[in-house]
């Protein structure tokens, strides 16, 4: 199953070419020696806005630039993207086990873990269309699609949306994620929104 854009051309550039370099004019405004560097390639997670790109595109490229030298320097099998789910539609915490589609291309769901997640709480769901039209893990796509093109690796993605933001919540998914991760043996990168 492959989840078709949401909100490309509203909160991002629906065509390749002019999101690719959106991305890169976002991204080159950067200069590096602002990014922290001491220990950057052992960072597990990471927070980016998930506005329109003409909104957050400066903010959230600080983030996918650094996320880039994470993917350049170990292996990353898989990066949780983590949203909240601003319709208010379905459970506790929905995981897509869908593959999700972008003007860049396809982003593949690592359904193994993905599912694993699931099996550790009976409050997660995998019903995708109560997220189908939700934007906040979607628009984070495109930019890890862009730094992670090049890096020899090709990481597989798990789609979260949380309905429920509270810390309790963030523990329950934290804990599951950690304990799926270990579990599979997976190296993972979570990006949080």
């Amino acid at each position: 199953m492959i989840r078709q854009p949401a909100v490309a051309g509203a909160f991002y550039p629906e065509n390749k070419s002019e999101l690719e370099k959106t991305i890169a004019f976002f991204i080159n405004m950067i200069d590096e020696k602002e990014l922290l560097s001491e220990k950057l390639e052992e960072a597990k997670a990471f927070v980016a806005p998930h506005a329109g790109y003409i909104y957050s595109g400066y903010v959230a490229a600080y983030t996918y630039l650094a996320l880039s030298k994470v993917l350049a320097k170990r292996r990353v099998d898989t990066i949780v993207v983590i949203g909240p789910n601003h319709m208010g539609l379905g459970d506790f915490v929905n995981i897509s086990l869908a593959d999700w589609q972008t003007p860049l291309g396809i982003a593949k769901n690592d359904t193994e873990l993905s599912q694993e997640i699931v099996s550790q709480n009976e409050m997660f769901s995998t019903n995708e269309e109560e997220i189908a039209d939700e934007h906040s893990v979607e628009v984070q796509i495109p930019f890890i699609q862009y730094v992670s093109k090049g890096v020899s690796q090709n990481p597989k993605f798990c789609f979260i949306c949380m309905t429920d933001q509270s810390k309790e919540a963030s523990e329950i998914v934290g804990k599951a994620i950690l304990k799926a991760s270990e579990k599979l043996k997976r190296e993972i990168v979570v990006v949080a929104s």
